[in-house]
């Protein structure tokens, strides 16, 4: 902080009181608005830091994307694996259902069968009792 009244008392010396008075003023705004400024050297310091910033931001974007092709790859793989799955279930149920019909069929074939060996031991019974 500068000293404005030994400014003020100094310049008494040389100029007139309103006019030292004016000049500590303006002396009092340029060093207000100096202090108010970034040196070279807080400028640097913010350039580096800028820089620095700019460098992870660039290897976030990088690391973001490469997120991002792991997902798409990994979307795609959930996706193509759903699918055999799906499949599989598809083939699963035509074979359950052509189980079901050979099944179905073996059940009627078997009972026809029966049918016609117990009408054959009818037969042969009835043939006995005429014997």
């Amino acid at each position: 902080m500068i000293n404005t009244y030994q400014i003020f008392e100094e310049l008494k010396e040389t100029f007139e009181a309103y006019q030292a008075e004016r000049l500590v003023k303006i002396f009092a705004k340029i060093y207000e608005d100096l202090a108010n400024t970034v040196t070279k050297a807080e400028f640097r310091e913010l350039t580096e830091i800028v820089k620095l910033l700019s460098e992870r931001v660039d290897r976030l974007a990088k690391a973001q994307e490469k997120t991002e092709e792991t997902l798409e790859n990994f979307k795609k793989t959930v996706e193509e694996n759903f699918n055999r799955v799906w499949k599989s279930i598809d083939e699963l149920a035509q074979a359950q259902k052509r189980t079901e019909e050979s099944l179905e069929n073996f059940k009627k074939s078997t009972e026809e069968n029966f049918n016609r060996v117990w009408k054959s031991i009818d037969e042969l019974a009835e043939a006995q009792k005429k014997t």
